[in-house]
């Protein structure tokens, strides 16, 4: 079997693929970025890089920057199967999104994924597995929390009220963790290559989103932040080629279940 090395230690993504795919019976390796120059690998292995340079978030794109191409550069001649986790926001904002759906990016970390997908598949020849991943949630135990959308709301609950980022009718493609590793795993098996949209292919408004994480809860806003945002930027993934490779289609009830199960994880801490 072909081992699979993780980048991006302690990382939210990678500590949860790491137990799902030893679960799952894979040989599975967690690395952190700095141990790259040490790290061998035999042709057919797989790495996926759930590592980032905190300076892909308001920085104009440098190489030197991008762990992607680094990791590209140093097992170019190697013949892995690289994963590069890129962003759905390298896309114009729509509601029927597919690999061939026009690339506009809206921000400065969308560029640099864009930028980065370009050269890494530049110097792999091709040779290559792009994902775009939409809004992935889940539980996060660790101490230091990601700043993602479901834990601003988590944040804001505490306060006493939500910021929203944008209208109450804006659609996000919401994706459980567990989700991602599932498909991913699937990824693997069927040794896809090329650019793959991954999300649930199910999207809630924020309003939806925040009215789940609100339940039992008492005196709690729902405001929408207008010094943020005036243009809508909703998200809605169409997955067929996601569901064609990995047979696996789930509802918007699977959805809000996994959701419920995230929130009673953070009301029991």
């Amino acid at each position: 079997m072909n081992k699979i090395i993780i980048f991006g230690y302690k990382s939210f993504l990678q500590k949860n693929l790491f137990e799902f795919l030893k679960k799952k019976k894979f040989k599975v390796i967690k690395k952190k970025i700095a141990d790259l120059k040490r790290t061998k690998c035999k042709p057919g292995d797989y790495i996926i890089n759930c590592s980032i340079n905190n300076q892909f978030f308001y920085k104009d794109y440098k190489k030197k920057n991008d762990r992607n191409l680094a990791i590209c550069s140093y097992f170019k001649n190697q013949k892995v199967n690289f994963i590069m986790l890129s962003t759905r926001q390298v896309y114009k904002p729509g509601l029927k999104i597919t690999e061939k759906s026009k690339v506009k990016p809206i921000n400065i970390y969308a560029k640099n994924y864009l930028l980065s997908e370009n050269n890494c598949n530049k110097i792999m020849g091709g040779d290559i597995t792009i994902l775009r991943v939409s809004n992935v949630v889940g539980f996060d135990s660790g101490k230091k929390k990601r700043l993602s959308m479901l834990n601003k709301m988590l944040l804001g609950i505490k306060n006493k009220q939500i910021n929203l980022d944008n209208s109450y009718n804006c659609l996000k493609d919401i994706l459980p963790v567990n989700f991602f590793c599932e498909y991913l795993s699937k990824i693997i098996k069927n040794k896809a290559k090329g650019i793959i949209n991954i999300g649930s292919g199910q999207s809630l408004t924020l309003l939806e989103l925040a009215k789940i994480l609100i339940i039992k809860k008492k005196n709690v806003f729902i405001k929408v932040d207008k010094n943020i945002l005036s243009t809508d930027r909703s998200y809605k993934y169409n997955i067929k080629k996601l569901y064609n490779l990995s047979g696996i289609k789930f509802t918007k009830r699977d959805v809000i279940n996994e959701l419920l199960k995230i929130k009673k994880g953070y009301d029991n801490k």
